[in-house]
């Protein structure tokens, strides 16, 4: 794990003292990434150069497993272009200089995992890892804008995929690359996903879903000799952990570590809804059982959620998922005391199909994001003024709208096929992000590595034409990652009904979030107060919160929203954010 960061202008030699404590304070910005990797880049002088965070995991294929990640980068950029990218299977951000050229190339992987940010400030492009180091150049400030509100208050905790929220602050999209030079700034799409009929009968998919799953989590477990795997006892972490086990014992390694979650007195107020069918935690005791692996059960009492919300900000700059956030983040700090790697089963559930809104008529119909569907909960908490500024239901709308233009359908779609399609493609660009930025922010914050074998490339693209009939096979929910997985796990866990990462339920956690946004209200300094109704907020403060009915996703419920509210007060007030509308 690493980060990067640095800056370059094609008119200017930038070698000179001032720069490099420039860039010695946006390294020190992002040292919780682990080796960053850092460089102004000079007129005409600099050698070839790459700056790379991530992982390259089809080294075999690429014909370097003796060399580095960033040497076989390196080399295949350089030898073969820009275009050497649709190549590699892996986790990856980067910034290449190619001196003959004399060109920057910005490039980030196929979906997303690593991040990278970017500005243009006197003509000279500003990128690194993570905003947090962009606001270390000159002049350059955080503010935000018509847009970067609608991003908060319209469709946060998601985010607009080439948007860093703050105004002038930009995401190279995943799949692009970016090039700069005395031409100027342009991103390039290198890939998306793309549609084709699905040939193979249903054996043949099983058996090369079942192939793909074996292979993306074994080269993972392969980047580091001491893994662990977070293990929740639902279908995905279990078979991402079952298979790492076997690589291990074939490779004579260690026993497996594994590590689930668990949040105080949560078996004395945990209450069965929808979304959240029953307790992990005996499920997880089942799984670790099984494996024989070495558990650890991590508790998270609810003052660590709270007081870690605004670290949770900080590790994603940006109000995010509250104490989903938090939480994860306490559990990262702990998992680093033995480990260093992390496999995770996140991203299941959208590459499987495995969300309500792939499956329940009122969620799959909605023409909006179906999992933040009632823009009234949103624009409920803004007070009159903002809300005819903002309209946040219509930039929900429109954004919307932009990424169904970009569904890449089949003449052959009938009008079925063309609607899971477009879900699928929503849930991908825009749901899956969210989580794997918050898998990405939290463990790197606390030093921790994490990978994400359900967002390998290989596995992604092929399940992406599978018919719905087979991925949903007899109305089974992920049928075909349970039948493709069948002997890997107990049938009781392998066809258990899914349950989402788990959260508090404990009655005192939501009086901490109370009293605190009780003092937020009190304090008519607080910056949200220029946005939100007051009298709107102290409703929510004061009705009991109905756990089971989200207002994103599947976890953010009533607390989380208070939860969200407070990371908006502490982002303005952290960041010095300016406002501009």
């Amino acid at each position: 794990m690493n980060g990067i960061a640095g800056f370059c202008n094609v008119h200017l030699d930038l070698r000179n003292n001032s720069n490099l404590s420039i860039l010695e304070k946006m390294r020190k910005s992002i040292s919780h990434r682990g080796i960053i990797s850092s460089n102004y880049f000079c007129n005409h002088e600099s050698y070839d150069e790459l700056l790379m965070d991530g992982n390259v995991f089809n080294k075999e294929y690429l014909k370097g497993e003796q060399k580095s990640d960033s040497e076989i980068m390196f080399n295949g950029i350089r030898e073969q272009g820009i275009d050497f990218l649709n190549k590699v299977n892996g986790t990856f951000a980067g910034a290449f200089w190619n001196k003959n050229e004399q060109t920057l190339y910005l490039f980030r992987d196929q979906l997303g995992v690593k991040p990278l940010f970017y500005t243009v400030k006197n003509d000279t492009l500003v990128f690194a890892s993570e905003m947090k180091a962009l606001f270390k150049f000159p002049e350059i400030e955080a503010i935000v804008d018509e847009v970067g509100l609608c991003e908060i208050f319209g469709v946060g905790p998601a985010r607009t995929e080439n948007l860093g929220v703050f105004k002038n602050i930009y995401s190279v999209r995943p799949g692009h690359f970016a090039i700069w030079n005395k031409d100027g700034f342009k991103e390039i799409k290198y890939w998306d996903l793309d549609s084709k009929d699905h040939k193979d009968d249903y054996e043949t998919t099983l058996d090369t879903t079942s192939t793909l799953l074996k292979e993306a989590v074994k080269c993972r477990t392969r980047t580091s000799s001491n893994i662990c795997s977070l293990l929740s006892g639902g279908i995905d972490s279990s078979l991402v952990s079952a298979i790492a086990k076997i690589d291990l014992e074939e490779r004579g390694m260690k026993q497996l570590d594994t590590y689930s979650f668990e949040y105080t007195d949560n078996e004395k107020y945990f209450k069965a809804n929808a979304f959240q069918p029953e307790s992990d935690s005996p499920w997880a005791a089942k799984m670790a059982e099984y494996l024989k692996s070495n558990q650890r059960v991590l508790v998270c009492d609810p003052s660590n959620l709270k007081d870690l919300l605004k670290d949770a900000m900080i590790a994603r700059d940006l109000p995010g998922m509250g104490d989903i956030d938090s939480s994860l983040l306490y559990f990262c700090g702990l998992i680093k005391n033995n480990n260093d790697t992390a496999l995770t089963g996140e991203c299941a559930d959208e590459v499987f199909g495995g969300y309500p809104w792939f499956h329940k008529e009122e969620l799959l119909s909605s023409d909006t994001f179906p999992w933040s569907r009632d823009v009234e909960v949103r624009k409920m908490i803004l007070n009159e003024d903002m809300n005819k500024k903002l309209n946040i239901g219509d930039y929900a709308r429109n954004r919307y709208d932009e990424t169904i233009k970009n569904v890449p359908l089949l003449d052959s779609d009938d009008s079925f096929s063309k609607r899971k399609r477009e879900i699928n493609y929503l849930t991908i660009k825009w749901f899956m992000m969210t989580l794997v930025d918050r898998m990405d922010r939290m463990a790197s914050y606390k030093g921790l590595g994490a990978r994400v074998p359900f967002a390998d490339i290989n596995l992604v693209e092929y399940v992406w034409n599978v018919p719905w009939s087979m991925k949903v096979k007899d109305d089974v929910v992920k049928s075909l990652l349970r039948e493709s997985s069948k002997g890997l796990l107990p049938d009781e866990i392998l066809f258990r009904k899914k349950s989402p990462f788990p959260k508090t339920y404990n009655p005192n956690y939501e009086k901490l979030l109370i009293d605190e946004l009780e003092e937020i209200l009190k304090d008519k300094s607080s910056p949200i107060l220029q946005f939100v109704d007051e009298s709107k907020i102290k409703i929510l403060t004061e009705s009991p919160s109905n756990y089971g009915k989200p207002w994103y996703g599947q976890l953010m419920a009533g607390p989380q929203q208070l939860a969200y509210l407070i990371q908006i007060n502490q982002w303005f007030k952290h960041y010095k954010v300016k406002v501009e509308i």
